[in-house]
């Protein structure tokens, strides 16, 4: 896993992206002070953890200068200064909470009536995103496919896992044959043609989503050639023309034909044992 090399912060007015304003900030920063705000405006602020390998996922929060983003607990600190004929200074902390805080902001604004300040603390957990993806695979009909969804996530997120297949979702519990892991790893038992599709691992939680895709093909014994035809040849004496149409290949690739003969109800032995698998007729003398 990539080591992080710092942040990039940005807030901005609510819907107004003109007014945005980036900073980046070194990877020890554990609070940083937002200044130069308009009083009683709501500001969208996003912070994103940064590697080598770029920027990673936003965590975002709206929040109004002078009004905490969440419920506060009861002020504390209270002090009024600067007592003028027109003018009072008055500062108070906010009491908030977080499960886990790993960056810090604060927001003041103040006019001719004093100065007041709110702090709160934003989350920022690692980017949730599939490292193990499931991989195009091809069985053989009635054998087991396991399809893998390995996931790397903050150890505080829980991670949800839902299977598509050709765009639909994947029910488990509507066959015994299906059965979904723990980690997130699918595995289909006595395999047949209607698994054939491309299965899509989702996985949602609020660290961020991720999906990845892979190929099941079921392979099977292939049909025998369909409508056989034998008729002699009007080119050469003692020839005649086999003629048939392809069949299904059982979901893999055609090697080769195999002719065989038996005359007089004698053993059946091989007279052509390399037959291109694109010809659909062969011309057989003597």
């Amino acid at each position: 896993m990539e080591s992080l090399t710092g942040y990039r912060i940005s807030w901005e007015e609510f819907n107004r992206t003109n007014t945005r304003v980036t900073h980046y900030l070194p990877n020890l920063t554990q609070e940083y002070r937002v200044t130069g705000l308009t009083a009683l405006t709501t500001y969208t602020i996003q912070v994103a953890g940064m590697t080598s390998k770029g920027q990673g996922q936003l965590s975002s929060s709206t929040i109004s200068s002078g009004v905490p983003p969440e419920m506060p607990g009861p002020p504390t600190n209270i002090a009024i200064s600067n007592i003028g004929p027109r003018s009072v200074a008055r500062s108070l902390n906010l009491a908030m909470t977080a499960r886990r805080p790993s960056h810090a902001g604060r927001l003041r604004h103040s006019n001719s009536r004093g100065i007041d300040e709110a702090a709160a603390d934003l989350l920022v957990w690692a980017r949730t995103r599939i490292t193990k993806p499931p991989v195009d695979q091809s069985v053989i009909k009635g054998t087991k496919a396991v399809m893998s969804c390995g996931v790397t996530h903050d150890p505080s997120v829980s991670v949800r896992y839902v299977w598509e297949k050709s765009g639909s979702v994947v029910d488990v519990s509507t066959s015994p044959r299906l059965r979904l892991d723990p980690d997130g790893t699918l595995h289909l038992s006595q395999t047949w043609s209607g698994d054939i599709g491309t299965y899509t691992c989702r996985v949602t939680s609020v660290g961020g989503n991720d999906s990845r895709s892979a190929h099941l093909r079921v392979r099977q014994l292939p049909h025998a050639p369909e409508i056989p035809s034998a008729a002699l040849s009007q080119v050469e004496k003692r020839a005649i023309n086999l003629t048939w149409a392809q069949a299904f290949d059982g979901n893999s690739p055609l090697i080769r034909y195999i002719l065989e003969v038996s005359e007089n109800n004698a053993p059946w032995t091989v007279l052509l044992a390399n037959i291109e698998p694109e010809w659909t007729g062969v011309t057989v003398g003597g």
